[in-house]
């Protein structure tokens, strides 16, 4: 009689909390594509993440929106506290668009808001709050270049602009002059600069 081996006889489990490392390419690849899949916010743009089920994704976006919002909820809970308008301009911004909804605003808005949430972490500072007054910091040295910049360049056009006052008839004989001594081109075509009419 052939010997077998004894029904009862188990074959060794295989340990399934063995580190990641030593899980055959397959398996891990498994693993990677039977997890759900999530949005990251990171350097300005959408990024597609691999999420671990056992702990909830961290938005930094999202968890700064909280703590501003309540914070400024709570500053304006306060009896005879000045408004936070322009924070709450500033949390509303981050909430839609983050910090690219930010950046377009005002100089002048975006100094209030500075201001506004120096004050919050002058009461209770947090890293998140400190990271908004640096952000803000930047965003507000940025709006007033901007601002300098478009001052600067609308100075330049005004100096150079010839402005007077004239009637309706001089106006339309200037027009005239002016189509006059302006060549036709066919569509596609580009004026000659070098050509003296």
């Amino acid at each position: 009689m052939p010997s077998h081996a004894p029904s009862d006889a188990r074959r060794p489990e295989k340990d399934r909390r063995a580190a990641p490392g030593t899980a055959p390419a397959l398996s891990r690849l498994k693993g990677a594509l039977g997890r759900p899949i999530g949005l990251e916010r990171r350097d300005g743009g959408l990024h597609v993440v691999l999420v671990d089920r056992r702990r909830r994704p961290s938005h930094p976006l999202a968890d700064l929106c909280a703590e501003l919002g309540a914070r400024v909820l709570d500053h304006q809970d306060s009896a005879g506290t000045p408004s936070m308008n322009d924070l709450v301009g500033v949390h509303d911004a981050l909430e839609r668009r983050g910090w690219d909804g930010v950046a377009p605003l005002s100089a002048g808005t975006l100094k209030r808001a500075l201001l506004q949430a120096e004050l919050l972490t002058a009461q209770d500072t947090t890293p998140t709050l400190s990271a908004l007054v640096d952000k803000l910091r930047m965003l507000h040295a940025a709006a007033e270049a901007r601002d300098d910049r478009l001052t600067r360049r609308t100075t330049a056009i005004s100096e150079h602009a010839d402005i007077s006052e004239s009637t309706h008839e001089e106006f339309e004989a200037a027009s005239r002059v002016w189509s006059e001594s302006t060549p036709v081109l066919a569509p596609g075509q580009t004026p000659d600069p070098t050509r003296r009419d």
